[in-house]
């Protein structure tokens, strides 16, 4: 275990204050709107070339995904798999954690999880067997966090069978899952897909929610694909639906199932993503989960320990044509800049994306078509998305991956294919997107077929990389080039008496006559985990006139005068120190 930063020095290293100095905090007494308004679209910049390029294989990571099925792929072959990115070794750079599948018939083949060190020269290094997270079954999703608050990131790893908590114990990682009880089997089901984790009692440690999927063991193996005769793997129709399960903190690595006294039990969940929010910005977290081909699930919490279902409620059940989505991909974010996360929802091949807004009060509408983004993401099954600002103008704008889930598909001759491009959407600052895809660079013409995405700054230069994970190919990574000319702003936060990792806490910074709403969560996109700092684009404006902090356990506070294009790490009640 590492010492915890403290006394305003951030992690790394010698605290460097501002050139505005040590810059001056309140707590508790911020007022707050439950929305903001949004700013006006005056001042939007004039987009940038960005061009991406895939450099995976120039990185080091050689890592090649195997479903290894035995003749056509099942369902549970063709589900995963995620990705993770966590500083595992503490040193301020971001790592990557890949999930494998692995032999289930027999054959002797050994298939195992990659973890790669961040080299910091643009490199990674293969470090798995030595930090001891091989994974102990066929790899779906991943779930960093600090579940212990001793300032080393935990890996949970999702499973076809039981699963597996990783504690770091500074850079070595040790498997307690059977001590801790949260092996995911409570029920008897084996296929688990997302999780994450939230702190949703706040009392300081970060509890467990682990979704299932389906009885796939005892369903078919293969179907006809729609209109033909042709085999390949089953929908999740038919299936049975399977059990979510929520794991309360007791503390001292021990875990305990809460889920129907916490009030989440629900038994037909076909659970994928599952995600923290806090819809009604009530300071308290609520789960969203996707549930593929039925009603998807918002869990509201009640503030008394128990959570009230309210997907339909709160209009995110089912699309606005009311039909079940897929959910392959969610996200939440303030993509209007008004203070209020809205909602988007990956969808199937042939059926649109989703976006709902946010009333504020935890009331959503769908304005997919209305923001342009439902049309041009019908021709592909789309999966691990969600908001970026990957042009650094304070407006989050929208990228997924895309890839089928029937690799009998291509045996149609029809216009769908497996392997398909992801896409990227440009946030025009009036509620609306458009397509950039086709000039974003090299990296997004090439074809995979994808699954888990996560976004992040690899290499601490101001900017959001793009990971995605691919089923039965190398993961993409891809290299954003810089944006000359616009600035940013990286926090980082570290709790206190809330949560170390602070997830659950909201963020608002105000520059440039923008006020940007973020949350920190670590789970989002597709069965993916990413890095809990929080990063701003700040387009011209090279310095911001205000931060405020709602940590996860209640408390408030705020700076002002922040110099641009710096990372800053925030303890809870302490200066904000960059560095």
């Amino acid at each position: 275990m590492r010492p915890a930063a403290g006394g305003g020095l951030a992690a790394g290293g010698m605290a460097l204050l501002p050139a505005a100095g040590v810059l001056l905090w309140t707590a508790g007494c911020t007022p707050r709107s439950t929305a903001q308004q949004a700013a006006p679209p005056a001042a939007r910049l004039e987009p940038l070339s960005i061009q991406f390029a895939n450099v995976a294989r120039e990185a080091g990571i050689t890592f090649r995904h195997d479903d290894c099925r035995k003749g056509m792929a099942t369902m549970m072959e063709q589900a995963g798999p995620g990705v993770a990115a966590l500083d595992y070794d503490g040193d301020g750079w971001q790592d990557l954690y890949f999930l494998n599948g692995r032999d289930l018939y027999g054959r002797g083949i050994q298939r195992r999880n990659a973890l790669y060190r961040n080299k910091r020269d643009g490199t990674f290094e293969d470090v798995t067997l030595e930090a001891g997270v091989p994974g102990t079954g066929y790899g779906q999703g991943a779930a960093a966090g600090d579940f212990d608050n001793d300032g080393d990131t935990d890996l949970y790893l999702c499973q076809y069978g039981p699963n597996v908590l990783y504690r770091n114990d500074g850079g070595r990682f040790t498997d307690i899952t059977a001590a801790a009880r949260v092996d995911g089997m409570d029920y008897k089901e084996p296929f688990h897909t997302g999780a994450t984790w939230v702190d949703y009692d706040r009392d300081g440690l970060l509890d467990l929610f682990v979704g299932g999927y389906v009885k796939f063991h005892a369903g078919p193996r293969y179907c006809p694909l729609p209109g033909s005769t042709q085999l390949s793997n089953c929908p999740p129709s038919v299936y049975e639906g399977t059990y979510c399960i929520l794991y309360r903190n007791l503390g001292g690595g021990r875990f305990r199932n809460v889920t129907k006294e916490a009030g989440c039990w629900l038994p037909q969940s076909k659970a994928l993503t599952c995600m923290v929010t806090d819809v009604n910005d009530d300071g308290w977290p609520d789960i969203f989960v996707g549930n593929d081909g039925s009603p998807a699930f918002l869990l509201r919490n009640e503030r008394n320990g128990r959570f009230a279902e309210v997907g339909f409620a709160a209009g995110v059940a089912v699309s606005a044509e009311m039909s079940t989505m897929a959910a392959m991909g969610v996200d939440f974010g303030d993509y209007r800049n008004d203070g209020r996360l809205a909602l988007f929802v990956a969808d199937f091949q042939e059926k649109p994306n989703h976006l709902f807004e946010n009333d504020g009060a935890g009331l959503f509408t769908e304005v997919s078509d209305a923001a342009g983004i439902g049309q041009p993401s019908v021709d592909f099954l789309k999966f691990g998305g969600g908001f970026v600002d990957y042009d650094n103008d304070g407006w989050l704008d929208l990228f997924w991956a895309n890839g089928h889930v029937y690799p009998e598909i291509d045996k149609l001759n029809g216009p769908t294919r497996y392997k398909q491009h992801p896409q990227l959407f440009r946030n025009r600052g009036d509620g609306t997107f458009e397509e950039v895809t086709s000039g974003a660079g090299p990296a997004f013409a090439e074809k995979w077929a994808s699954r888990g995405a996560i976004w992040l700054d690899l290499w601490n230069r101001g900017v959001q990389d793009i990971v995605v994970a691919n089923n039965s190919d190398p993961p993409a990574l891809l290299k954003h080039p810089g944006t000359p000319g616009r600035h940013w702003l990286s926090l980082r936060l570290v709790g206190r008496s809330s949560c170390r990792d602070a997830i659950g806490a909201r963020v608002v910074v105000e520059a440039g006559g923008i006020r940007q709403t973020r949350i920190v969560r670590t789970s989002y996109s597709y069965l993916s985990s990413s890095d809990t700092r929080l990063h701003f684009g700040l387009g011209r404006a090279a310095r911001v006139d205000r931060v405020e902090i709602r940590w996860p356990g209640g408390r408030e506070q705020s700076f002002s005068d922040l110099a641009a294009d710096a990372p800053y790490t925030v303890e809870e009640g302490a200066a904000a120190v960059r560095g």
